[in-house]
């Protein structure tokens, strides 16, 4: 098990060394954009994951038990399910790189009222477009939401989460994880 954490640590971390190199500079001395950087960095990883597990619950669980592929609304439930696991892992990793804001009852009841929210945001989005582009395929569903909760997730998580530290995101001396 500890070799796939240190797999995991140095793979976030070569990833981490190859963004900085494509970001100028003169960006990562403003606060906010070192914010935004490790949020979408922590953004993508938990997204990859949540993907991973859309895919599964609407395409593979399915051929399982096929009572789910006559249930219209499974692609509610399955984005609620994936979602709820994505927050907590969305939770301890943003509060550990990027909001520094530590982790807490108070926090984490605040991070699941944000991302509950968007969780509500995120079945609107699904719902219109279901409604108004006539796609019926719930990972294609899924996967168009993202940018529409992403965004709230982000002004509003760097509005309620306030950093317990200067914002350091990308220092050298915090590269831990775990």
């Amino acid at each position: 098990m500890s070799a796939i954490i240190s797999f995991f640590k140095t793979l976030l971390l070569h990833i981490r060394s190859i963004i900085l190199r494509l970001i100028p500079p003169f960006l990562l001395k403003h606060p906010l954009v070192k914010r935004f950087i490790g949020f979408s960095f922590v953004g993508v990883v938990i997204m990859c994951v949540g993907i991973c597990q859309i895919y599964f619950l609407t395409r593979i669980l399915p051929r399982i038990f096929t009572d789910l592929q006559e249930f219209e609304n499974w692609v509610y439930v399955a984005n609620t399910i994936s979602t709820l696991f994505s927050i907590l892992q969305s939770y301890y990793l943003n509060s550990r790189l990027v909001f520094k804001s530590g982790k807490s009852q108070r926090n984490l009841l605040i991070y699941y009222a944000i991302y509950g929210i968007s969780l509500l945001i995120n079945l609107g989005a699904i719902a219109l477009y279901k409604r108004y582009l006539s796609i019926t395929d719930g990972f294609i569903l899924s996967l168009l939401a993202i940018p529409v909760t992403m965004t709230w997730n982000f002004f509003v998580s760097s509005r309620f989460l306030k950093p317990v530290e200067k914002y350091a995101v990308f220092d050298e001396e915090n590269i831990a994880i775990g």
